[in-house]
């Protein structure tokens, strides 16, 4: 759920422990998180590629990613990639969170999750909780069901215009995989806080108090005529 963060709340030295940053500078920076396993179907690579491209525009951004340095070799492939993309510097890379997860979602701006292989989407549906905008590949089930909605607009993108991502009511989608439709789309929340904030709002509205506990008891006792 939303939560109010202040400037002494712990999460920013956490932050800041992991990475070269003060908390005063974490705080300075738009935050894009992405919390997954290593796995090389959630595509952080993907990730990576795009927001290297987005930081040299928008160098007051940081990427926080959850990366296992002991998986071996996708942990190490990452972390040299983050490297050799010169962005190391404003990318906090994680190991487990879970203690620190609420209080991570509640300082993001943008979710982003370029995964290709999801059954629902457990993680983009925790940051829509905590009222935060989602960017997501077109292969994550709960973004494209829920939290798109009906009234969807294609937007061009591409030297040639002749590529499209859509932007929903509470996420845009990209074609999985497509680095430059993942660099557009966190381009286009950075750009209009406005936009970043209605999503976000309608992220919550289309998540809570749909799923929630009381709410899917419910639906599941009327489901079996209880």
């Amino acid at each position: 759920h939303p939560r109010e963060i202040g400037d002494a709340h712990p999460i920013w030295e956490f932050l800041a422990g992991h990475t070269g940053l003060t908390a005063a500078g974490v705080r300075a920076r738009k935050i894009i998180t992405e919390i997954s396993r290593t796995d090389t179907t959630k595509r952080k690579d993907i990730l990576i590629q795009a927001f290297g491209q987005v930081h040299k525009k928008h160098p007051d951004t940081l990427l926080v990613v959850t990366i296992d340095v002991d998986h071996d070799p996708l942990g190490l492939i990452l972390t040299d990639m983050i490297q050799s993309a010169g962005v190391d510097g404003s990318v906090a890379v994680l190991g487990s969170v879970w203690e620190q997860l609420p209080d991570i979602y509640a300082v993001t701006d943008i979710y982003c999750m370029p995964s290709i292989m999801e059954g629902f989407g457990m993680a983009p549906q925790e940051a829509a909780a905590t009222r935060v905008p989602v960017v997501s590949s077109d292969l994550v089930p709960y973004v494209v069901e829920y939290l798109l909605g009906s009234d969807v607009e294609d937007v061009s993108y591409g030297e040639a215009g002749d590529r499209r991502l859509k932007l929903g009511a509470g996420a845009i989608v990209v074609p999985a995989d497509d680095v430059t439709g993942f660099s557009r789309a966190i381009e286009m929340l950075l750009a209009d806080p406005d936009l970043r904030a209605g999503l976000g709002d309608r992220a919550y509205t289309a998540t809570i108090p749909y799923f929630t506990w009381d709410n899917m008891v419910k639906l599941f006792l009327e489901g079996i005529g209880g």
